[in-house]
């Protein structure tokens, strides 16, 4: 491969951003010019963009790594435009199905475990709650639109449950402990 400036300034052919000379094509080694787009097939897109779903849309950021945003993630949002207005419309409709699920879920848990102490009350009404989460994990399937960002809020929404689920145990003990 020789490095070689490019011919011309107009169309794609300077819009992808890369960290080294671009390369003339005399072999297949397109990773030589080390390209800053995410590649799927050889980088894993969790580690380089951050789903926000506490906002009212679904918008999409570069990860933090060690030393700042993620290159990768930050051209791969704003060469293929990940933030446009109809990819973020589009992906808030299934965000909210999915914080709809999210809220049922939870209201259920604290209506029916308001007061509960008994754990294999609680550990059945849990594993009723893991079961929806496993409902909403139909929207995660990689034939599913938008399912990166599906699969990041459920991830968190089931992080969420075990933290419940652990404060609910631990505040139980205590105020059994507490009364005897």
């Amino acid at each position: 491969m020789q490095a070689t400036q490019p011919r011309s300034l107009m169309g794609k052919a300077t819009q992808f951003p890369v960290g080294a000379p671009r390369l003339q094509a005399i072999s297949d080694d397109h990773f030589a010019e080390q390209p800053y787009l995410i590649d799927p097939t050889r980088t894993d897109p969790e580690l380089e963009l951050l789903w926000l779903h506490h906002a009212g849309y679904s918008i999409v950021e570069a990860a933090v790594c060690s030393d700042g945003p993620s290159i990768l993630g930050s051209e791969t949002i704003r060469c293929v435009a990940l933030n446009r207005l109809d990819l973020v419309q589009s992906r808030t409709v299934i965000l909210n199905r999915l914080k709809l699920n999210r809220t049922k879920i939870m209201e259920d848990l604290e209506s029916d475990l308001g007061a509960a102490a008994d754990p294999a009350l609680i550990a059945l009404h849990v594993q009723s709650a893991l079961r929806r989460i496993n409902d909403m994990k139909q929207s995660c399937g990689p034939e599913q639109p938008f399912s990166a960002m599906a699969r990041a809020f459920v991830d968190a929404f089931e992080g969420e449950l075990q933290a419940w689920m652990q404060a609910k145990l631990v505040r139980d003990r205590v105020e059994e402990s507490a009364s005897t």
